[in-house]
């Protein structure tokens, strides 16, 4: 009887390590994602991109529209809603800032102006290995009734990243993160969906996104890539541009 229970037990941790041996590593889900939606050779090809659409916020009942650029390390996205006005954001020449009614002009110092640096580098996606040194896989989670990968992106610095990828189609379906704020860390939670070819790289076409409890949806009509952009498409504005050099000559901690 024993004898039975010690190999029934066997045979199941051999199961199991098998098992476990048969799925993909971290960084093997994430090189799918890149041929998914693509492939490196695509991706290398990009040298900007421009996205524009809607955002509503149903919660607080207001919509409006979105913009968004990209190229070489600069980003800028602006959302104008009617009422509330402008909500601007960027990063230029490694400058991170913000500017809107809410918060004023300001530029992100420390672990927040990292993050937003990183996420402005136009070969984000398919060189992940130079921002997230290690991609470890953590199980797998359902999303929109799909059944995902749980992968934990880890940077060189600051905070990891979980992100979630389809097991059928390889593509990203939803990403989790605490991000660092003015106001503190803060939890966000985006998912991606509706994902449509431009030009040879598939991009989410909707995105949601839910921050500190404050959740919006941006719908993407138009996407471009490898338009040409003009530098001055990136400027700071004044307000913001003043507060460069007070922020750069502060004295390291």
């Amino acid at each position: 009887m024993r004898r039975r229970a010690f190999f029934q037990l066997s045979a199941a941790s051999l199961s199991a390590a098998w098992l476990k041996a048969l799925e993909p590593t971290g960084p093997a889900i994430v090189d799918r994602f890149v041929a998914a939606t693509g492939g490196k050779a695509a991706y290398d090809k990009v040298t900007s991109e421009v996205a524009e659409g809607t955002v509503n916020m149903g919660a607080q009942g207001v919509s409006g529209t979105v913009r968004v650029l990209k190229k070489a390390g600069n980003a800028y996205t602006v959302i104008e809603i009617a009422g509330v006005g402008k909500l601007e954001e960027g990063v230029r020449n490694g400058v991170a800032w913000e500017n809107n009614k809410i918060t004023g002009a300001r530029v992100r110092s420390g672990e927040e102006r990292a993050v937003h640096v990183r996420n402005a580098a136009i070969d984000l996606d398919h060189q992940w290995r130079k921002y997230f040194p290690t991609a470890e896989l953590a199980g797998s989670e359902s999303v929109a009734g799909e059944d995902c990968y749980k992968v934990i992106m880890k940077p060189a610095t600051g905070e990891p990243e979980t992100r979630f990828f389809s097991k059928k189609s390889g593509l990203l379906l939803k990403m989790t993160a605490t991000m660092p704020t003015q106001m503190g860390p803060m939890p966000m939670e985006s998912t991606l969906s509706d994902y449509r070819d431009v030009q040879g790289v598939k991009r989410p076409f909707k995105l949601g996104v839910n921050a500190g409890g404050q959740a919006a949806e941006m719908v993407f009509s138009k996407w471009t890539m490898n338009s040409v952009i003009p530098d001055t498409a990136f400027a700071m504005p004044p307000e913001v541009l003043a507060l460069v050099p007070k922020v750069t000559a502060k004295p390291a901690k």
